[in-house]
């Protein structure tokens, strides 16, 4: 058995093809899938397999349309200085909006380690985690910075303890939204810049 990221089917550069397919009246799109897995070995996922799993990734995608983050970041050096897309540009921990489809359940932030360099945001339960995994080629939670847009969500007048400043990065033509948190409005200002102007690079 193995584990694939559910962000995985939703990124055309993972797909290896596709075919359309007619029934009952009706056309399908087929996809298939090579997935390289922890234990090296790279499997094929095609057929049905392959429709339900992107199925179900969309609908996922469309399901959590925000998400949010906070952090004390790490600003590394100007994009154009960058040697390596895997080297970090900026990283530190933030705040992520983790919404509900249940009415019982409200919706809540948790704290996490974000690494971002200039082709992916990573997501680590700690900054330990990302030290250990720095090096790994299957990272969960990860969001590609392919054709993306970040965009601010307006602040509430009224400053708490609790208050995030946030920001929305949105990929997939929208289908896929992170929305994020910092503490600060400087912090907030950071990541913003940073992620523009890897869209722009």
């Amino acid at each position: 058995a193995f584990v694939v990221p559910v962000s995985y089917f939703l990124d055309d550069s993972n797909c290896h093809s596709k075919k359309e397919i007619e029934y009952l009246g009706e056309t399908f799109v087929m996809r298939t899938f090579y997935y390289k897995a922890e234990c090296q070995r790279t499997f094929k996922i095609w057929g049905l397999t392959a429709h339900f799993a992107y199925q179900v990734a969309r609908i996922a995608a469309e399901a959590a349309a925000t998400t949010t983050i906070t952090c004390t970041n790490t600003l590394k050096p100007p994009i154009d200085q960058i040697r390596s897309k895997d080297e970090a540009i900026i990283a530190g921990h933030l705040f992520r909006l983790q919404t509900s489809t249940s009415s019982t359940t409200k919706s809540y932030w948790s704290k996490r380690y974000y690494v971002c360099t200039t082709t992916m945001l990573h997501q680590y339960d700690s900054e330990l985690q990302a030290t250990r995994k720095a090096s790994s080629a299957n990272k969960k939670n990860r969001l590609s910075l392919v054709q993306f847009q970040v965009s601010l969500v307006q602040d509430e007048e009224e400053k708490t303890e609790t208050k995030k400043y946030e920001f929305i990065i949105s990929v997939l033509q929208g289908k896929i939204q992170w929305r994020l948190g910092t503490s600060t409005d400087e912090e907030r200002k950071k990541w913003k810049e940073t992620l523009e102007a890897i869209s722009i690079k």
